[in-house]
């Protein structure tokens, strides 16, 4: 329900369609503003700038992010290719490759990748406090859209919870533990963790809480 916002509404998009959508801002928008007042214009008023394809990171930390929500679909996320695509030494095998690349839509990524991830979603689920928080949750890869006047706002939540008024914030870092905060602060965590809560309380009327859950994307691999 919308109770502060001239709208405000849960949209089903897709991940791409969510950042295709330019005519609302969102933190990493307003990032890039700060960055560069230019940038942004040219980027997503004038569009003469073309918008940065996701990075390999990116698109691994999607893909993380999901088969934790969903460990069920992890198989169905990625696909690793078969030895008879790949030389002895694991280059690609030219057009053998090129054709099983072209049958499968999902990430496709190497068999370390893959074990790595495996271990990312174990080592969530197997911690107690992570495990039981996300039983709770009610909604996973929502995007919200609001807008006040001409000002439009967007956020994609990777889980909240109205029952336990929680949003749930996914983080894989090379630095989960202690020194992950100070790294949250230079990446501006907390810019994101206020425009979230917003975003929850247009769409909910109710205010919420903030958790992350931070897992190494390097062994051990470990959750806070």
């Amino acid at each position: 329900m919308a109770t502060i916002s001239d709208y405000c509404e849960m949209r089903p998009c897709s991940l791409d369609e969510y950042h295709a959508e330019l005519e609302h801002d969102s933190p990493s928008s307003l990032a890039l503003f700060r960055q560069s007042p230019k940038l942004y214009y040219h980027r997503r008023i004038t569009k003469r700038f073309p918008q940065p394809a996701p990075t390999r990171a990116m698109l691994m930390g999607t893909a993380t992010h999901a088969a934790i929500l969903e460990p069920e679909t992890l198989d169905d996320l990625f696909a690793i290719p078969p030895r008879e695509v790949l030389t002895s030494d694991g280059a690609r095998r030219g057009k053998a490759y090129d054709a099983w690349a072209e049958a499968h839509t999902q990430l496709i990524v190497t068999q370390a990748e893959a074990d790595a991830i495996r271990w990312m979603v174990d080592s969530v689920h197997d911690n107690p406090a992570a495990a039981e928080l996300l039983e709770q949750i009610e909604y996973t890869e929502k995007s919200i859209f609001w807008r006040d006047g001409d000002v439009g706002g967007k956020a994609r939540f990777d889980a909240a919870s109205v029952a336990i008024r929680t949003i749930v914030d996914i983080k894989t870092s090379h630095e989960p533990g202690e020194e992950w905060g100070k790294l949250a602060a230079r990446l501006g965590a907390h810019n994101q963790a206020a425009w979230y809560l917003d975003a929850f309380r247009r769409m909910f009327g109710v205010r919420a809480e903030m958790i992350h859950i931070v897992v190494g994307n390097e062994p051990p691999y470990e959750c806070f």
